[in-house]
């Protein structure tokens, strides 16, 4: 998703402020009530801004929230209406619509914490570095002596994204 700017208006009537030295303080005023208008816009920007960045860092429903507050606030905007499309299709995508799919990398990490947890017979749990993702691996009882159940979740901003009961046996 890509941030737009609106500054080719700004930039022309200032030049005409400059060249028609006349017409300077009416364009003006007029220049000071299209920035009193855009002042108005600010907030939507912002929340849109903010949801571009929640979306980013995996945090879908607080995007989400954001970019309905940006839709609210200028219900015309396309670009306002297809990032809210966007992320509900995302979360939509996911079992149990928590977001979109979890990165191999954390997936190696989670049953790394589960083939630990079914060793140790104790829970496992690993954090990101930067914080964002929790993977936490708890063992479970299990009827064949061979293999052990373990309880695998993930967690990103705080929120669960995937959780999953997985057997592991011996080779």
């Amino acid at each position: 998703m890509a941030i737009s700017r609106r500054s080719d208006g700004v930039e022309r009537l200032l030049r005409l402020c400059l060249a028609a030295p006349p017409l300077r303080l009416a364009l003006l005023f007029l220049l000071g009530l299209w920035l009193i208008g855009c002042a108005a816009t600010t907030a939507d920007r912002e929340a849109y801004r903010l949801g571009l960045e929640q979306y980013d860092q995996g945090q879908y429903q607080a995007a989400l929230a954001a970019f309905e507050r940006a839709l609210a606030a200028d219900p015309g905007n396309p670009q306002y209406q297809k990032a809210v499309t966007d992320v509900r299709a995302a979360i939509a995508a996911r079992p149990g619509g928590e977001g979109p799919p979890v990165p191999p990398e954390v997936a190696e990490i989670a049953a790394r914490a589960g083939r630990e947890a079914a060793e140790t017979g104790k829970p496992v749990y690993y954090d990101s570095t930067d914080g964002v993702v929790r993977v936490e691996a708890e063992p479970l009882a299990s009827a064949d002596p061979r293999c052990r159940r373990v309880k695998e979740r993930m967690f990103r901003g705080g929120e669960l994204i995937q959780e999953q009961i997985r057997e592991i046996c011996e080779e």
